[in-house]
């Protein structure tokens, strides 16, 4: 019953609610919360490369020095016309790209992209990530070149909104015979980046829509990850100038964003996050809607006849076009695999395991072998079938075996690690032919956890690779690689992910031999404080920034009732909260449905985190609903739900007290243990589940009454609106403090001896101080109790 409660209260109020998170996501942009919020946004991002290794602030400082006449030589380039929707703020850069700054983190901030979307391959190795991540398109191109590309030679290639030349350098190793051309609308981006290319590489200040290259002229037209900063009408004229330079037989290569892809649609589903996220992507929406749903028929428009996709991420997609229009009816050919992409998607996840768990890092030693049961065969086929189904499901995994090919030499195979960073080649001790096997042994390194797939620390796991036809089996033998989770059994790899040419099944033998504190479990009390992460890092995630912003706006409500300012200011504030406070509910939802912060072992009760994510999911819906329902920005029909709506709050305010009241009885009757943090949360949430139980008669009188007697209860007592609301409001802020705290307390961030007076302090001036503000304020024109018959 009430699972069917929190959905069905967004869905009650879904066409008012959308509109809602739109007004309210926009008006918290344009108003001073957004200068703070966009800084922590940065932050973040610098906190995300730091944490592989990348000096962000000594990098871009370096950078800068690189010379001293940045002003003229920017200047000198600029002989470029720069269209209305260039000149936005891109990326929180107020001057978007036409920034100095911009161009001196370009690269800096392209790692930390990198870092989020594959950490495995960034702890280490720092810009590793971001290599693997920009590694997924050359081989989307090659994967669709050796099938459906010409095969003539790229004398010249040309790199579409270069930025700073990473895309342009990684190009010139793809095609490395070729002539390699960058180009960039911003002459800031196009300067930083001569200073950071290979000489054999060109960079030039050139708007894509209209380039100095000759008809027929060019090769190759590269174009990685630009379409999504613009306009509808601008990517038409993009498209088309690069049919214009290319040859005939030419063909123009995509990476961009995929809004068919799951991640991209779940993203998309929250209008307020996604708006959010758009302030820095001022084009984004238009991307999604106008440009990534119609781009078949952009290409054709531009004189292409011909499409193929590929995955290349989980949430990205390679495209090539080719042909001319008039060669022949337009050919589209879809290869991504949308369900793959969704199992595979570990964006956020990895994102927040990423900047809130860490501990020292751990030397071991990893052996492989391969077993060759047939001497005289060589592997490289089987190998080979392997890597590719491998990259053609982009199927990452953070301790993927390397992959070996048979090039011939004095021992008759070389060894080439593919698929990992560069990094990790140089951490090779050993390469040796012992016969009947192949061995290779490296050092490898433990950052304290895994992004990909919670496996406990292990011995001896097997991975059998059969080649399908009786022939030539590989063993893979792991000698030991240490991760932290505990007592995980989990499948690897499918057959669904691998070609036709092997059949794969990987079994995980798990046994617990890390000494690795667990966080999620024990809350780590017995970490020194130099072990512990801070409160902010422990943050750094989607679900904690979202609460941040509701308690951020909490502190304005609750100022202003200290004050007695209930005006237009206040209602704003108010429908803010309100808002937020339904999307708090549903990702507490979301929480539970995708395992964030979820222990591996199972607690007691509502220590448990799926327990107490329910809890708060249920306690922060009802009141929600209250403070909405009781608000001056109820909408008429919102009443017409009071039948249901009332009694599944009355049951929700129930359960905030008979769950930790449970909880309480088994670890005191079972005597079933719990941390001391973990006895003083579900104290303190008693504590909010018995403050709730005040909202029980206005739920009984809703449920009977409806809007006959609300609306004489406001006739006679008209400040009793703004009373109901904002202690709703209270409640509601106090809670999100109490899941705020339950994470951190779960992460390490400290003992019950920080954790009490913090939260203490936030409940205070969140709900006690402003609830008798609120009295004092609006006290002689309000009924305590008698409201009830009125």
């Amino acid at each position: 019953m009430l699972r069917v409660f929190l959905f069905l209260l967004p869905l009650a109020a879904s066409l008012s609610i959308i509109t809602l998170q739109s007004r309210v996501a926009k008006a918290l942009i344009s108003s001073p919360l957004y200068k703070p919020i966009s800084e922590r946004a940065k932050d973040t991002m610098k906190q995300t490369a730091e944490s592989a290794g990348i000096d962000w602030n000594g990098e871009k400082e370096r950078i800068r020095g690189l010379r001293t006449d940045w002003d003229e030589a920017v200047s000198a380039e600029t002989n470029v016309e720069y269209p209305d929707y260039y000149l936005k703020p891109f990326h929180t850069y107020p001057a978007g790209n036409l920034e100095l700054d911009a161009a001196l983190e370009q690269r800096l901030a392209s790692a930390a992209v990198g870092v989020r979307n594959y950490p495995q391959y960034s702890e280490e190795y720092g810009y590793g990530g971001e290599e693997y991540f920009r590694s997924t398109y050359y081989d989307a191109i090659k994967r669709v070149d050796s099938t459906h590309a010409s095969a003539s030679t790229v004398n010249l290639a040309v790199d579409f909104g270069c930025g700073t030349g990473t895309s342009t350098e990684d190009l010139k190793k793809l095609f490395p015979d070729a002539e390699v051309i960058g180009i960039d609308q911003s002459p800031h981006m196009v300067v930083v980046g001569r200073e950071l290319v290979s000489p054999n590489v060109t960079l030039k200040t050139m708007p894509m829509e209209s380039t100095s290259f000759a008809d027929n002229s060019v090769d190759l037209v590269s174009i990685c990850l630009c379409f999504h900063e613009c306009t509808k009408n601008a990517s038409l004229a993009i498209l088309k100038e690069a049919r214009r330079i290319l040859k005939p037989e030419g063909r123009l290569t995509i990476m961009e964003m995929d809004g068919k892809s799951p991640g991209f649609q779940k993203l998309r589903a929250n209008p307020f996050l996604f708006s959010i996220i758009g302030s820095t992507e001022p084009h984004l929406e238009e991307y999604f809607d106008q440009v990534d749903a119609n781009f078949p028929e952009l290409v054709v428009a531009a004189g292409f006849s011909k499409l193929v996709y590929e995955t290349a991420t989980s949430r990205h997609y390679c495209a090539v076009a080719t042909g001319i229009v008039g060669d022949g009816d337009f050919e589209l050919e879809d290869n991504r695999d949308f369900e793959l992409m969704g199992r595979l998607d570990q964006h956020m996840s990895a994102m927040s395991k990423s900047t809130s768990q860490t501990t020292s890092p751990t030397q071991s030693q990893t052996t492989f072998k391969l077993q060759k049961n047939t001497p005289n065969s060589p592997p490289s086929a089987i190998l080979q079938s392997c890597l590719d189904g491998w990259r053609k499901t982009n199927f990452n995994l953070p301790l993927l075996p390397p992959i070996i090919t048979n090039r011939g030499d004095a021992l008759g195979v070389d060894f080439e690690i593919l698929r990992l960073p560069p990094g990790l080649r140089e951490r090779i001790t050993e390469v040796k032919d012992e016969g009947d096997e192949l061995k290779i042994v490296y050092k490898v390194v433990n950052p304290g956890y895994t992004t990909a797939f919670p496996v406990s620390a292990h011995e001896g796991r097997m991975i059998m690779i059969d080649d399908g036809e009786g022939g030539t089996d590989f063993t893979w033998e792991v000698d030991y690689v240490p991760l932290p989770f505990a007592g995980k059994y989990v499948e690897l790899m499918t057959s669904s992910i691998v070609t036709s040419a092997f059949n794969s099944i990987c079994d995980v033998a798990a046994t617990t031999t890390s000494s690795e504190p667990d966080y999620l479990v024990t809350d780590s009390l017995e970490l020194s404080e130099e072990e512990r992460p801070s409160l902010i890092q422990s943050m750094s995630n989607p679900r904690d920034i979202l609460a941040s912003t509701l308690l951020i706006v909490g502190f304005g409500i609750s100022g202003m009732n200290v004050v007695g300012a209930y005006g237009e200011t206040y209602r704003a504030f108010e429908g803010a909260a309100i808002f937020l406070g339904f999307t708090s509910a549903i990702a507490a939802v979301v929480q539970i449905n995708t395992g964030y912060m979820i222990t591996r072992r199972g607690r007691i009760g509502i220590a448990d985190d799926a327990s107490v994510n329910f809890y708060g999911g249920v306690y922060t819906a009802a009141v929600s609903w209250l403070a909405w329902r009781a608000s001056a920005l109820a909408p008429q029909s919102l009443s017409n739900f009071d039948p249901i709506l009332a009694p599944l709050a009355l049951l929700a305010f129930g359960y905030g007290v008979y769950a930790p009241v449970t909880t309480l009885y088994k670890y005191s009757n079972d005597k079933k243990t719990l941390s001391d943090t973990e006895l003083l949360r579900v104290n303190g949430l008693l504590a909010i589940g018995v403050l709730g139980a005040v909202f029980a008669p206005d739920c009984v009188a809703f449920g009977l009454g409806s809007s006959t007697w609300w609306d004489r209860v406001c006739l006679e007592y008209p400040s009793q609106q703004t009373l109901e609301s904002s202690t709703s409001l209270f409640a509601l802020f106090a809670t999100e403090a109490s899941m705020v705290a339950h994470r951190a307390g779960k992460q390490g961030v400290a003992p019950f001896k920080r954790i009490v007076p913090s939260f203490v302090g936030v409940c205070f001036f969140l709900a006690i101080a402003p609830c008798i503000a609120a009295l004092y304020w609006l006290g002689s024109d309000i009924s305590y109790f008698s409201y009830y018959t009125t």
